[in-house]
C-alpha cells in the first residue's frame, strides 16, 4: 500500500488516525478481528519463526498476536503515512515536537555518550543531562552504600534493594525533578 496522502508529499505529517492508512488498517480489523490464533498458526506452518525478531540480546515473539503479513504492511503504510521516520529524526535533532508544552522531547538524550551533541535552541543539551545524570548516580550510590541517610539519620534497613530501583528525571519538569522510585 502506497498512500498517496503521505507525509513527503503533504510536508507535514497527518493524524495517525485521519488518514487511509487508518482506514485499511480498521477494514483489516474487520476482517481478522475474529480469527482465533489456533487459526493463524495452522495457515502458517512458520508462523512462530517469521514473527519473531532477535536483536541487542532480546528476543521479540509476535506471532501470538492477532497479525499476518498484510497487517504488518498496513502498519508500515500507516508509519510512512504520519511520517514516523521524519518525527523520529526531529526527536534525535532536538526540535520541538511536544505541542502541548512547545519544547523538545529529550527522551534520547538521556541515552546519548557524552560525546554526542544534540542542539536545542543553540544549546548543547548532553553535558546538562550528563551532569544530572552524574548527580542521580552518586544519590543512588550513596543510598545503597549507607551514606546517604533519612530524615532519621538512620540508614535504609533495605537499602541494597535499591539496586533494583531505579531513578527517572521528572517529564515536564525536565533536569529539575529527581525522583525514587
Amino acid at each position: 500500500m502506497n498512500p498517496t496522502n503521505n507525509a513527503k508529499s503533504r510536508g507535514t505529517p497527518i493524524a495517525l488516525t485521519t488518514g487511509p492508512a487508518w482506514a485499511a488498517l480498521i477494514e483489516h480489523h474487520a476482517k481478522i478481528g475474529d480469527t482465533h490464533l489456533r487459526e493463524l498458526f495452522a495457515s502458517d506452518t512458520h508462523r512462530g519463526d517469521r514473527f519473531t525478531l532477535e536483536a541487542a540480546g532480546l528476543y521479540l515473539d509476535y506471532s501470538k498476536n492477532r497479525i499476518t503479513e498484510d497487517t504488518l504492511k498496513l502498519l508500515i503504510a500507516l508509519a510512512e503515512e504520519c511520517g514516523l521516520r521524519e518525527r523520529t529524526a526531529a526527536m534525535f535533532r532536538g526540535d520541538t515536537i511536544n505541542t502541548t508544552e512547545k519544547r523538545s522531547v529529550l527522551h534520547v538524550a538521556l541515552r546519548a555518550p557524552a560525546t554526542q551533541r544534540i542542539l536545542v535552541e543553540g544549546v548543547d543539551v548532553i553535558a546538562q543531562v550528563h551532569a544530572v545524570l552524574s548527580r542521580m548516580e552518586k544519590f543512588a550510590d550513596g543510598v545503597r552504600s549507607g551514606r546517604w541517610l533519612g530524615a532519621t539519620k538512620k540508614t535504609h534497613p533495605q537499602r541494597h534493594q535499591y539496586r533494583y530501583r531505579r531513578l527517572r528525571l521528572g517529564a515536564s519538569d525536565g533536569l529539575r525533578s529527581i525522583a525514587l522510585l
